[in-house]
């Protein structure tokens, strides 16, 4: 890719711990390559939202020539009328229509900040270890014992403290664990009191699960839906966020991303996302279900 960092701002996913890695990976490769860091925006992954953050930037104050989205994919359209002054890189399936685009880096064995770190070039001794436990964390490997901790630090700080310096601290956090056993309490009891209101239904004769939560504790709450019922999708919805996050069994008869898709999303086989107000069709199943 041909990527003018001094022209360039990173565009990654809103409110996610991969998008704020790709925001920590941005920031340190531009202070090492160019001296000063250059701009971060972030926004919701549905394509018409990236489309919609991809032009406000265009149009905005920075003078932004080129546009490097990553952990997110734009629609197909934009990438292709593009690809001098857009970059693309992402790991999410439905970001697959773009793979065979020049300007556009299509790689799901690994987090979209692992990528955007490889295709950057630059090197952080402390960068290293912590996107490996991102990586741990985004892809369910869960054979790091820090993926988690960061999850919850992340949900605890916000995206905007998280991304903030001194960012190095974030490669050795040893000396938070108990911070980590507080906020692993009260998660524990988040995720309990959302088990006891989910409610079930079926989707083409699969048994599914609805929960209205918090964003920040879907990925665990729906996995724990998951792991203790017969459901083999589950749902959880975000009315302040404005979002549905949805998750499904690795070996499941339901795609997520084609689920989320259909439904102005996307994501992985068994993870993914959708907006509440895109179709009259996610209203609908919101009135059946409540």
């Amino acid at each position: 890719m041909n990527i003018n960092l001094k022209n360039a701002v990173l565009l990654t996913h809103k409110d996610c711990l991969d998008g704020s890695a790709c925001a920590i990976v941005w920031k340190e490769a531009t202070l090492q390559l160019l001296g000063k860091e250059r701009p971060v925006y972030f926004t919701n992954p549905e394509q018409m939202e990236v489309d919609r953050a991809i032009y406000n930037i265009w149009d905005g104050p920075d003078g932004a020539v080129q546009v490097v989205c990553a952990d997110i994919s734009p629609s197909v359209p934009i990438c292709a009328a593009n690809t001098d002054s857009l970059f693309v890189i992402d790991h999410h399936k439905t970001a697959l229509p773009l793979v065979d685009f020049p300007n556009s880096y299509i790689d799901m064995s690994m987090c979209g900040s692992k990528l955007l770190y490889r295709e950057l070039n630059a090197h952080a001794d402390w960068l290293d270890p912590f996107l490996e436990s991102v990586n741990d964390y985004d892809l369910w490997i869960n054979e790091n014992k820090y993926g988690d901790f960061y999850a919850l630090l992340h949900n605890f700080w916000g995206q905007q403290r998280f991304t903030t310096p001194p960012l190095p601290m974030l490669g050795n956090i040893d000396g938070l664990w108990d911070l980590f056993e507080v906020l692993n309490e009260k998660r524990n009891a988040y995720v309990k009191k959302a088990l006891e209101r989910t409610a079930y239904f079926t989707i083409d004769g699969h048994n599914a699960a609805f929960v209205i939560c918090e964003r920040g504790y879907a990925n665990d709450t729906l996995n724990n839906i998951l792991k203790n019922t017969n459901a083999v999708i589950a749902i959880g919805v975000d009315f302040v966020a404005g979002s549905a996050s949805v998750r499904g069994l690795k070996d499941g008869p339901i795609d997520c991303s084609s689920f989320c898709k259909a439904r102005g999303g996307g994501g992985h086989f068994a993870a993914g996302g959708f907006p509440l107000y895109v179709e009259e069709e996610n209203l609908r199943l919101l009135e059946v279900l409540l």
